[in-house]
């Protein structure tokens, strides 16, 4: 399979690249072998529904290229999550694109400040 990153790109890229690429393998490995297990968990006669989506949160989502390597080497669509992408959630137009551009790193943070309106209004998070 490919490095994560093309050819094409900074050569520190695709240095950072070739480093992480065994680290990244090790963990889509560890990924297939949870989704088997979980899938083999279900009830006896029971079918396992397919994995359609993974979605990537965190600072290590924004690596160059892992969604579609992940996507490659585990036949999943995977892309990058947006915690803001939400009809419930209203943003300053000054704010947004700072915002959406750090939302892989807002993720728990996000949930966290709506967990806590929920309990505030009286709601179950």
């Amino acid at each position: 399979m490919s490095v994560l990153v093309s050819g094409a790109g900074e050569p520190a890229q695709i240095e950072l690249a070739r480093i992480l690429q065994a680290t990244i393998d090790e963990l889509l490995r560890e990924i297939r072998r949870s989704i088997n297990y979980f899938q083999s968990q279900l009830a006896e006669g029971q079918v396992p529904a397919p994995l359609t989506e993974i979605l990537l949160i965190g600072g290590a989502a924004q690596i160059p290229g892992i969604a579609p390597y992940m996507t490659a080497r585990l036949g999943t669509d995977t892309r990058l999550c947006d915690p803001f992408d939400s009809p419930y959630l209203e943003m300053m137009p000054e704010a947004e694109e700072w915002l959406r551009a750090q939302g892989p790193h807002l993720g728990v943070a996000l949930g966290l400040a709506v967990k806590e309106n929920l309990n505030a209004l009286g709601g179950k998070a």
